[in-house]
């Protein structure tokens, strides 16, 4: 007969309506995914940090409720360290405290049991 389309063996018609819910699926998804993408690059900042000593630090700034840092530091370490109080500038470190990451504007140090090592850092 022409005009009829095939079904298939859940009763459910093929043709243009299912791809258009294919369509507007794959549309609705890719709307979900920028959202997220928008919503993270919020509260995510990334910095670049040359220091003295031919060292760096790759920084990840989570600015939400609950702030912390990603530290990837030029010898392969990653620390991931939660705010704490400042007086000043930005403060970031571990649960005893042996680890401290500092920022003021566009400059940092990292502070490990009490000792600098890495500072003069400046973004790029």
């Amino acid at each position: 007969m022409k005009g009829n389309r095939t079904r298939q063996r859940t009763g459910r018609k093929t043709g243009k309506n299912t791809t258009l819910y294919w369509i507007l699926g794959l549309i609705v998804l890719i709307i979900i995914v920028v959202i997220g993408v928008v919503q993270y690059n919020k509260t995510h900042i990334r910095a670049t940090f040359n220091c003295s000593g031919n060292k760096s630090m790759k920084v990840v700034f989570n600015t939400g409720k609950n702030g912390w840092v990603d530290v990837k530091l030029s010898d392969g370490r990653t620390l991931k360290l939660d705010v704490t109080a400042s007086a000043g500038g930005a403060r970031y470190a571990n649960s005893d405290e042996s680890v401290v990451f500092w920022n003021t504007g566009n400059t940092a140090t990292l502070d490990e049991k009490g000792k600098t090592t890495f500072e003069n850092c400046v973004t790029k």
